[in-house]
């Protein structure tokens, strides 16, 4: 084939529009075709070439080049050569799947750079001669690219787009991308890897703010600080396991649970003030406690020289063992069987605005768990760590909750016994003293103070029965020697003294 000369290529070309059903620009050359065509020439769609120049003896590069006249199409293309990787970084692409590339750079596609020098360690080639930490490290100053010849570190401006000196150069960069960078900040301690913390002592978590505690908190307490529980208003304590009471407990009444007050089996009442009296009966406070009259035969918690009864009815918020009706008729207790000592089934306060008083941020049922002190005596039932309950007794004996069961407390690995988990539920308990009977006041456990004019109690019969009863051995004296009479008449004296 004779060579075209590329001065003289010419074509003529009509109008039209790609995407046309035509086959041909000039309509089909074939008559029984023509039906098939049926768009105007404005309309044709351009075909396929009709011939191609080509110098055998050559082959494409970006200076040698191919010619096809598209006859049917109305145009002229000329081809290079061609790489289906962009030559990067100034390269060239001189034969097909041939990038030359500029000086400074190497590879395929002319992205790989080019270093004199070996970069440090934790640093890698990035451009010619440029070396830059590696993803995860800087250098002492900060900056994390440096050039060679002699090494000078480079921190980058404008978003990255230009380099810029920070004037530290060194003839050796043994230190060089040594400082570990984190994306986060480490709050309470310091970065020692890539994106990774090293926490000081008492903090963990990907940037050291969650504190570690070496006690549990419970009752809804929250670990704030190394080896310090937050705990809700009702608890307190290192580990939130020592209820609060807003009430003093008296005469040996121990704070058990929250506000609530477990009294020696002698005193009664939300603070343990009232003496029991179990030959007399409790009464509630109210109008019926003020009453002075005496003739119904009842005892009122008024006295001369002593009250105890107030006008207004009283009721006091305290936490009871589960199921306090069965627990009541199980323990036969002296203070379940008074029939004015009415009690009424709460629920316990729980939810976002009631969590940092009780600590249940939901609602936990008629009866719920309390976490208490190992050694706290209390008259709950104990709940152990395989969901064993105590049977209901009056004072229970403690059984600590261990770390070895199947439940959200176990622990993987031997661990103090930090805790009694006992059941409860709350009640509002009514208030008063217990009484005498015929107007008596219970002043002192057992002991009845009885109206003088009128009664005397079972204490007063007893010393009026023994100071006869000395009487009359008195009388005896003169049957005895007078030394013995002597001894024996002093005694008398002495005796009757007392129980007068």
């Amino acid at each position: 084939m004779l060579p075209w000369d590329e001065r003289y290529i010419q074509t003529e070309t009509i109008a039209g529009r790609p995407g046309a059903f035509l086959e041909e620009n000039r309509g089909p050359r074939i008559e029984t075709d023509r039906i098939k065509h049926t768009q105007p020439p404005t309309a044709a769609y351009f075909d396929r070439p009709s011939d191609i120049v080509i110098d055998p003896s050559l082959s494409l590069t970006n200076e040698n080049t191919l010619f096809i006249l598209d006859q049917f199409n109305h145009r002229l293309m000329r081809l290079t050569a061609s790489c289906s990787q962009a030559c990067e970084n100034g390269g060239v692409c001189v034969a097909p799947e041939t990038c030359q590339c500029a000086a400074g750079w190497s590879g395929q596609d002319c992205t790989r750079p080019l270093c004199d020098r070996e970069c440090p360690d934790r640093s890698m080639c990035v451009a010619p001669n440029v070396c830059a930490c590696v993803p995860g490290y800087s250098n002492t100053d900060g900056s994390q690219i440096f050039q060679e010849n002699p090494y000078e570190s480079y921190a980058t401006a404008n978003d990255g787009a230009d380099l810029v000196s920070t004037g530290v150069v060194a003839s050796t960069m043994s230190d060089t991308c040594m400082t570990p960078l984190c994306v986060q900040d480490c709050i309470n301690g310091n970065c020692y890897l890539p994106d990774s913390c090293a926490c000081d002592a008492g903090w963990f978590g990907t940037n050291c703010t969650v504190p570690v505690c070496s006690q549990t908190c419970g009752n809804g307490g929250n670990c704030t600080n190394p080896d310090t529980c937050s705990c809700p208003a009702e608890w307190e304590g290192i580990d939130c396991r020592t209820p609060t009471c807003t009430q003093t407990c008296l005469n040996g009444g121990v704070c058990t649970a929250p506000n609530t007050c477990t009294c020696p089996r002698e005193w009664s009442g939300y603070d343990c003030r009232y003496p029991v009296c179990e030959q007399g009966r409790f009464l509630k406070h109210g109008p019926s406690a003020l009453d002075t009259d005496t003739l119904d035969g009842i005892g009122k918690a008024r006295g001369d020289t002593y009250f105890k009864g107030e006008a207004t009815e009283k009721s006091w918020q305290q936490y009871v063992p589960c199921q306090y009706d069965i627990w009541c008729l199980e323990t036969n207790g002296f203070d379940c069987v008074q029939q004015e000592r009415e009690t009424t089934l709460l629920d316990i306060a729980n939810g976002p605005s009631h969590r940092s008083k009780t600590g249940f941020k939901d609602y936990p049922g008629r009866c719920f768990w309390l976490e208490l002190e190992p050694g706290a005596r209390v008259p709950f039932q104990r709940v152990d760590q395989y969901g064993g309950i105590q049977p209901h007794w009056r004072y229970p004996p403690i059984n600590e909750y261990g770390w070895d069961g199947m439940n959200e407390w176990s622990s993987p690995n031997t661990s103090l016994l930090d805790r009694q988990v006992v059941l409860v539920e709350l009640r509002d308990i009514v208030q008063g003293p217990y009484v005498c009977a015929n107007g008596g006041d219970c002043t002192s456990p057992g002991y009845c103070e009885c109206p003088k004019e009128d009664w005397i109690g079972k204490m007063k019969r007893m010393q009026l029965f023994l100071l006869l009863l000395l009487l009359l051995l008195c009388t005896l004296r003169v049957f005895v020697s007078s030394f013995v009479n002597q001894v024996f008449f002093s005694f008398c004296l002495f005796f009757a003294s007392f129980l007068c």
